[in-house]
């Protein structure tokens, strides 16, 4: 799962989406799939932004023609096991953040503070909630304590029965 650069004359520097990947100064901004990336390199003149290495299915028959089957073997097994980690980075969180000289450095994932919320409120003043901004006030105030509803009223007996538990 490669980060890409575009190497076709006259895109080097671009900006912008390019299908459904976004792209800052011609280097994409996110881990693309390798499917992506050989669609894309199938397209116009792109490479894996590390390696250098056209990512395009042609570019795979190539490099694979001089090759002895125990080479090509080490080869897809090298391949299997950099897109392994690559995907359980990505599912532990490790963002893949491109710097503005072009590496491709990790950060750690943002982790919200928790939030404490008080469950210090009374009927009376969700009912004036409910009065004054109507179901869209009730649904924002009980959104912060994961609460939603069909009705003010289903709302307001839900958020008395989270403050009886606490």
């Amino acid at each position: 799962m490669p980060i890409l650069r575009i190497i076709q004359e006259g895109f080097e520097g671009f900006t912008g989406m390019l299908g459904e990947v976004d792209f800052k100064n011609g280097i994409s901004v996110e881990v693309i799939s390798k499917n992506e990336a050989a669609r894309m390199a199938g397209i116009m003149g792109i490479v894996e932004h590390d390696t250098g290495r056209n990512p395009s299915k042609t570019q795979d028959l190539i490099d694979d023609r001089n090759k002895s089957i125990r080479e090509m073997k080490l080869s897809q097994m090298a391949k299997i096991k950099k897109d392994a980690i690559m995907i359980e980075k990505k599912e532990a969180g490790v963002k893949l953040e491109l710097q503005e000289d072009g590496q491709v450095i990790e950060t750690k994932p943002d982790v919200p503070e928790e939030v404490v919320h008080s469950y210090d409120y009374s009927i009376e003043e969700l009912t004036y909630i409910a009065d004054n901004e109507g179901i869209y006030g009730i649904r924002d105030f009980a959104a912060k304590y994961d609460i939603r509803g069909p009705s003010i009223k289903a709302i307001i007996d839900s958020l008395m029965a989270v403050q009886k538990k606490s």
